[in-house]
Order: C-alpha cells, then sequence, then structure tokens
C-alpha cells in the first residue's frame, strides 16, 4: 500500500471525527517505526483528551488500539504499543500464571499475619481464662 493510499484509507476510517488529527510524521520517526511493526498501524492526537493514540486499520469498527500516557512521541510509544499486543506477548499465558500465583502467595501471606496477629492480641485474655479455671 502506498503512503499516499494508506493516507487516503486512514482519513476515510476516521471520518466525523474531528477530534482525531492523524499524525503521518514526527521528528524521531515515531508513526514511520509504528507502520514497520505493523502495517495497520497509524497515530492520532485527541484534542478531546489532549493525548496521542495508537490505531490499527485492521480493526472492525472502531480503529482504537491504546491510549499513549506520556506527552511526547519516543521510544514509550514503541515500547507501549508492542508491550499491548498479543502478537509479540508469546507468553503472556505464562506471565498471567505467575502474576495470578504471586497474588494467591500474598493474599495466604497476608491471612496467616491476620490471624497471628489476632492470636497474638488474644493470648493474654486466653491465658488469664486458663489460670481463672
Amino acid at each position: 500500500m502506498g503512503k499516499i493510499s494508506y493516507e487516503i484509507q486512514i482519513h476515510d476510517r476516521l471520518q466525523g471525527k474531528q477530534h482525531l488529527r492523524p499524525i503521518f510524521t514526527s521528528t524521531l520517526q515515531i508513526p514511520e517505526r509504528l507502520r514497520e511493526m505493523d502495517p495497520n498501524y497509524f497515530l492520532v492526537f485527541n484534542t478531546r483528551t489532549q493525548k496521542y493514540e495508537v490505531h490499527n486499520l485492521s480493526h472492525k469498527g472502531n480503529t482504537y488500539g491504546i491510549t499513549i500516557y506520556y506527552d511526547e512521541l519516543d521510544y514509550r510509544t514503541l515500547y507501549v504499543t508492542r508491550a499491548s499486543d498479543l502478537r509479540y506477548r508469546k507468553n503472556l499465558f505464562r506471565e498471567i500464571d505467575e502474576h495470578n500465583k504471586k497474588l494467591e502467595q500474598a493474599a495466604k501471606r497476608n491471612r496467616q499475619n491476620e490471624l497471628r496477629g489476632i492470636g497474638e492480641e488474644m493470648k493474654p485474655y486466653f491465658s488469664r481464662l486458663a489460670w481463672e479455671m
């Protein structure tokens, strides 16, 4: 797809969304580098939210992908986009399992600490009760 047809296709998909301004070039060539990652990626500036967004032409209907929460376009834009793209996250299920395991271990530790604290608080009362019997 040529550069002009690519830009026309983007303008067609954004028709009626005047708050989305496509960005085809920048000083660090972020839009071009996004397109190297995936030819369907394109970058817009949302004038309502004052944030950059990565969109994808291959999405049906709405092209929205992710919002970039940095004020300037730099390597972080590429990093966040790649991290959110499931095609680049081959170990996603392992990452999810490891994260869930850590959450379970933390919950178990918290419960044990809570029970230990209750036991330490109640010990003097039980000791006094045992001596009174």
